[in-house]
């Protein structure tokens, strides 16, 4: 019976790992979309407001390598600039979508682990993940407004 129970208590700790590990690449995939989308300073100019006008892609902007291998001509980076605008809005839809799904896997992967804890880790978990979503916050990342949908835990 003692060995019973280790088998189970080591069933535990690996569910639990396991599940954190989940928890941290899903978190991973989600936080490299949501920069990828931000655009950066340090990554160069950040995406204008919507409705502004845009230019065509970076791969086929004038001057660049393709453009010039290319040999576009000013009508063909316009025409590609509405192609790729027009399908610039079909991409966010599908983005919002995603990150629903993303959103509800998080949730209840973030349930399962909860449940393997013990109330005394479930309340330093909630603190953790308080800390994180502070830090977030006061660095602009905050999960809660623009950045992801009000997640509970670390990244």
């Amino acid at each position: 019976m003692n060995g019973d129970n280790a088998g189970r208590a080591r069933r535990m700790r690996l569910l639990a790992v396991l599940s954190l590990l989940v928890v941290f690449v899903a978190g991973a995939l989600v936080g490299a979309a949501v920069e990828r989308g931000r655009g950066d300073d340090d990554r160069g100019p950040r995406r204008p407001p919507r409705g502004e006008r845009r230019g065509p892609p970076p791969m086929f902007a004038e001057g660049s390598p393709v453009a010039q291998r290319l040999k576009l001509t000013p009508a063909q980076r316009d025409s590609i600039e509405k192609i790729t605008e027009r399908d610039r809005v079909r991409a966010d839809s599908v983005f919002r979508e995603t990150r629903r799904g993303m959103r509800s896997r998080f949730d209840s992967t973030m349930m399962a682990v909860e449940a393997v804890l013990t109330p005394e880790q479930r309340t330093e978990w909630q603190k953790i993940s308080q800390e994180f979503e502070s830090r977030d916050r006061h660095e602009g990342r905050g999960r809660r407004g623009g950045g992801g949908g009000g997640e509970r835990g670390p990244p």
